[in-house]
């Protein structure tokens, strides 16, 4: 269950979340998740497509490289059995997949706030309104929903959109042109590139309880990384591109 939230999303407290599994919830704690972790992430997405015969085959994994996610920052859980030795080098890759993909899936539940406020568009301050589950807020699995979150941005400049718009459509042929397989790379160090230096200031995170409010200096560095990717591409598209061919954006 998800339940809207008017408080300041904190970027830099762990992470808690619960998930319903038949009659019983078990609470996952999470570390704070770094660029870095983000960056391992993304690079792990598999994006292809291939000519066999007649037929296009796709390949799409984005759910490993959420899982490795889930196990690389896991710190806690609880409710398991209690023999279960979570002493031991390794022991997050034990939880099972029907619970570590769908805390991958809640970990990176950012979307495009369906409202996006009624103020007139300001073309010298461009926002991009976000929707986000976080954290666990009250009992069983019931986490926050923040709504709203506000990225204003700075203009892009003609190199931006020109960038933006060929790592979009970039890919990679290995083995030939006739018979290899195209590789659809992650775009998603063009993306932070791009909210670093485009960003101008924020509403409706804090850091140490504090907002980040016009600091970009601060909200460079205090960002999530995958807040970051949504953000630029809610600046040039309503929805995501049909024309990806890479899943969520990376």
């Amino acid at each position: 269950m998800e339940q809207e939230t008017d408080a300041l999303l904190p970027l830099d407290e762990p992470r808690v979340i619960a998930v319903k599994d038949g009659k019983l919830t078990y609470k996952f704690h999470f570390r704070r998740i770094t660029a870095d972790d983000w960056n391992q992430f993304f690079e792990g997405i598999h994006s292809s497509s291939r000519q066999e015969q007649q037929s296009q085959v796709n390949t799409i994994d984005i759910s490993t490289p959420g899982i490795e996610l889930v196990e690389r920052t896991l710190v806690k859980v609880e409710g398991y059995v209690s023999r279960f030795d979570t002493a031991k080098p390794g022991w997050q890759q034990k939880v099972p997949p029907r619970h570590s993909g769908q805390l991958s899936w809640i970990l990176r539940s950012v979307a495009q706030s369906e409202d996006s406020g009624e103020s007139p568009f300001d073309p010298e301050r461009q926002a991009v309104h976000l929707d986000a589950v976080w954290s666990q807020t009250g009992p069983g699995a019931q986490v926050a929903m923040f709504k709203g979150l506000v990225h204003y941005f700075n203009p892009p400049t003609a190199e931006d959109k020109r960038r933006y718009f060929r790592a979009l459509s970039m890919t990679k042929v290995v083995g030939g042109s006739r018979k290899g397989t195209t590789i659809h790379p992650s775009r998603h160090r063009v993306l932070i590139e791009m909210y670093d230096r485009l960003i101008h200031s924020v509403d409706g995170y804090a850091v140490s309880g504090k907002p980040l409010a016009n600091d970009s200096a601060l909200i460079q560095r205090e960002m999530d990384a995958y807040h970051k990717t949504q953000a630029v591409i809610a600046l040039f598209f309503s929805a995501e591109p049909q024309e990806s061919a890479e899943p969520e954006a990376a």
